[in-house]
């Protein structure tokens, strides 16, 4: 299963303490470099930015600078991911704000907010 995230649930996670979520749920998680930017060097917080640099499942994809300025509604990484998620035909993209799920849609690729992610690790009696 290919699975591209965003920032927001990557952060969001990390700060419940419920991170290994992701590799228990999707066992890998990509991510464009715009978002490893955002969560590793854009933070305040070291801890984040040490934990998610040690998740073995998430790994970071590079695309194509031309391939990003396609709008101005969403910041870079959203773009980025949506372009991931489109060009990798991802299964699902982790995605959290309502314009980029806008945008998402657009490209037809399915996005699940972190909301659902904890609701689908409680149906499967993972929390």
């Amino acid at each position: 299963m290919k699975v591209v995230s965003n920032s927001s649930p990557l952060i969001i996670l990390y700060k419940c303490g419920k991170l290994e979520l992701l590799k228990q749920l999707f066992e890998l998680i990509l991510i464009p470099e715009a978002v490893h930017h955002e969560v590793v060097y854009n933070t305040k917080d070291p801890q984040q930015s040490e934990a998610i640099s040690r998740c073995d499942f998430i790994h970071t994809h590079p695309i194509t600078t031309q391939q990003v300025a396609f709008s101005h509604r969403i910041d870079r990484g959203e773009a980025e991911a949506i372009i991931l998620a489109a060009t990798l035909k991802a299964d699902y993209l982790l995605l959290d704000d309502k314009r980029a799920q806008q945008e998402a849609k657009l490209y037809d690729i399915n996005f699940i907010p972190t909301f659902s992610v904890l609701l689908k690790a409680a149906e499967k009696g993972i929390i």
